[in-house]
């Protein structure tokens, strides 16, 4: 076990140091800072001076080295437009995000998971159509189109929720319920999909044989095992929810990491960009690690093929 252990961990850092040189050259291909940050009436010696300050003057290896010995100690700069801590910004915007990101997965599961139990056991139904068919939509609207159409709706025309902002569960509900729509839909015909599985195994089979009663089967011997796969999927999407949480907070002006990082990138601020987007492929990265190492707990084959 403390050779999988090792073994997934380094794969880890090797993916995450990776994901550092990426962010660095991408986040530098935006453009200079100094064009946001200075005046268009500013002298070339003013741009120079600044430039200086930056340390945007030193060649490009040098400032990724430089960058990532710094992130190694926990340093991630200061935000070149705000000049506070860089990881005091991330850690005060993180709080949101995981507010929000938890509160999704909660709507999801308390609608995804019922529904997709009901298409099961009522499958090639009216029932099941109806259900999958929302599922599909689910899927097939973006989040951006679903929020601002949620704005008009709930905002404007019945003004009951406000349309932007935090401070309230008021604030809360459209951003996490947009969220959980478009993964909830993907939920939904997962969990259909192993019931149907589950229902049709040799097991599920010998219950109702032995005289047990639908419901019993359905939800105390298919529902548990047809979680498995559910229970996978919610653990490796909350990183990724996390991450792809920036056009909702952008659309709902939720103080989040997803509207810090465009903030970062319209105004070129390297240093927050960079410390949010390995936030997220660390968060994404420790997900997968966790879920890759409770299979090897479960199955003894993956410790073997170590």
């Amino acid at each position: 076990m403390t050779r999988v252990i090792a073994s997934r961990a380094l794969q880890a850092l090797v993916t995450l140091l990776g994901v550092s040189v990426v962010v660095f050259a991408l986040s530098q291909s935006t453009g200079n800072p100094v064009d946001v940050l200075l005046p268009v009436e500013a002298t070339p010696e003013q741009r120079m001076q600044l430039i200086d300050e930056l340390g945007l003057d030193e060649p490009l290896v040098v400032q990724y080295l430089t960058f990532l010995g710094n992130v190694v100690q926990g340093d991630f700069g200061k935000s070149i437009r705000t000049k506070l801590p860089v990881l005091e910004l991330v850690v005060d915007r993180l709080g949101n995000s995981v507010l929000l990101v938890s509160t999704s997965l909660l709507f999801m599961l308390v609608f995804s998971l019922p529904l997709g139990v009901l298409a099961a056991v009522k499958r090639d139904t009216i029932v099941d159509r109806i259900a999958m068919g929302l599922a599909v939509l689910g899927q097939s609207l973006p989040p951006f189109f679903t929020g601002v159409l949620a704005i008009i709706v709930f905002s404007v025309i019945w003004q009951v929720l406000p349309a932007q902002g935090s401070g309230t569960w008021q604030h809360l509900l459209l951003p996490a319920a947009t969220m959980g729509l478009f993964t909830g839909a993907g939920i939904t015909r997962l969990m259909r999909s192993a019931m149907l599985e589950v229902l049709d195994s040799e097991y599920a089979k010998l219950a109702r044989i032995k005289g047990a009663s639908e419901m019993r089967v359905v939800w105390g011997h298919a529902f548990r095992n047809a979680l498995i796969p559910v229970v996978t999927f919610v653990v490796l999407m909350y990183g990724v929810l996390v991450a792809a949480a920036v056009t909702t907070e952008v659309v709902f002006a939720w103080p989040g990491l997803g509207r810090l990082a465009f903030e970062a990138v319209l105004w070129r601020d390297f240093p927050v960009l960079q410390a949010v987007v390995i936030l997220w492929a660390a968060l994404i990265v420790v997900a997968n690690l966790l879920v890759d190492l409770s299979y090897a707990v479960i199955d003894p084959r993956i410790r073997r093929s170590v």
